[in-house]
């Protein structure tokens, strides 16, 4: 890595000289954009990343930002890997097959917070929208470029350009200057890059949007750190092809050196011997400065992977379930520092790009046993934050025990 990269979250308009865009319709509904604004916003092999707008139908001034997720890569040999078997999560030049379905909606049952369908999507459906493609493996948090890379795989690692790149451009050329609200909506791996960034995407809305106000919605991203392991797994191994062998710690552990990752900079400073802790939420709590709302499963059967216990394992053996109840009682104890929080018992990983965002439901006191799902509270929780978020809003699956909620989806 070169000494003396050095990488500012400022947002410099004085430096922006690429304002060139390539616009492509996408019959009608919307347009595919290369980012321009940010001269680094690369994917990983080299290509320019890109964002569909389907702007709003009724010139809403309200604009739902969305970073999409999709694991990453660590090593060599899982980086390369995944270009040939996942070759749209690092490269503009393909596009995820569902992206399109899920942006615009269509035949599919299956919809989201995307949807442009009033019928499905009632909450939503009139703002901005704008999808963010994941294509750099990264999680969001990369900065270098593969010249710069002393390990083999010849990719660049640029998400962290690639977030502020998108809101840059979005508020020089696509009208969000005129912004009123601003959610930032993110899951699994992307929700990494929405934390990392999230104060300094706040900050420049500030300077150059004051009117707008910024909030995040983070989807299945609350990644714990010293995460309960399996007895018995296998101490970390981060040079297969397989993340869930690194596990979450190793991961993340490997980011600066390989990406030069971004993190919440005033974590940083306060943790300069471990930085690439601010990459989890119980590290990083006390240093956001924007309202934010959390939907996270309290048995997240990925993240349940990546702590060593395979899907197979996780209610059909009995040290299985031993560990998962165990994994449970931990997310649990981390959820008392968020304020406005969603957490059902089911094992599911990511919901708000897909119908289970609709369709999972909590009773709790809090509600009057009313059942609300995971997108009602979302918007309960957008109506009502204020500039320092609507505090007590934590609404939290009573019953510990996986899928015992009858909302729950087959796994």
């Amino acid at each position: 890595m070169a000494a003396g990269l050095v990488f500012s979250l400022s947002f410099n308009l004085q430096n922006d000289v690429h304002r060139t865009q390539v616009e492509t319709p996408l019959d009608g509904l919307g347009y595919r954009y290369e980012i321009t604004a940010e001269p680094n916003a690369l994917c990983n092999d080299g290509s320019r990343a890109v964002f569909y707008l389907r702007p709003s139908p009724r010139g809403n001034s309200d604009w739902l930002v969305y970073f999409d997720g999709g694991n990453a890569c660590y090593s060599d040999a899982s980086c390369q890997s995944r270009f040939i078997t996942d070759h749209s999560k690092m490269s503009a030049q393909t596009t995820p097959a569902d992206t399109l379905e899920r942006l615009v909606g269509g035949s599919r049952p299956e919809n989201s917070i995307l949807s442009a369908d009033p019928n499905v999507n009632p909450y939503w459906y009139d703002f901005n929208t704008v999808y963010v493609q994941y294509c750099s493996s990264d999680s969001f948090l990369g900065n270098i470029s593969k010249k710069d890379i002393e390990w083999f795989t010849p990719f660049d690692f640029q998400g962290a350009n690639i977030a502020r790149g998108v809101f840059k451009q979005l508020v020089q050329d696509h009208g969000m200057h005129a912004a009123n609200n601003v959610l930032l909506t993110s899951v699994s791996a992307g929700s990494f890059g929405a934390l990392a960034s999230g104060n300094d995407i706040f900050d420049y809305l500030h300077d150059h949007v004051p009117a707008a106000k910024f909030k995040v919605w983070l989807d299945s991203g609350f990644w714990l750190l010293n995460e309960p392991t399996r007895p018995g797994f296998a101490p970390s191994n981060c040079e297969t092809t397989n993340w869930v062998d690194c596990r979450i710690d190793g991961c993340q552990s490997r980011t600066k050196q390989y990406f030069n990752a971004v993190h919440n900079r005033e974590c940083v400073a306060a943790h300069p011997e471990y930085t690439y802790e601010c990459a989890f939420p119980e590290i990083m709590w006390p240093y956001i400065r924007f309202p934010i709302f959390v939907s996270q499963q309290q048995y997240d059967k990925l993240q349940l992977q990546g702590a060593g216990l395979p899907i197979s394992d996780q209610v059909d053996t009995e040290a299985g379930l031993a560990f998962l109840l165990e994994r449970g009682d931990a997310w649990r104890e981390a959820f008392k520092m968020i304020d406005n929080l969603w957490s059902s018992n089911c094992r599911k990983h990511d919901i708000i790009d897909k119908e289970q965002v609709f369709k999972m439901a909590i009773k709790d006191a809090s509600t009057n046993g009313i059942e609300t799902t995971a997108n009602e509270a979302a918007y309960r929780w957008w109506k009502n934050s204020e500039a320092q978020g609507f505090t007590n809003f934590h609404m939290m699956d009573s019953i510990y025990y996986p899928d015992a909620n009858p909302t729950c989806p087959e796994n």
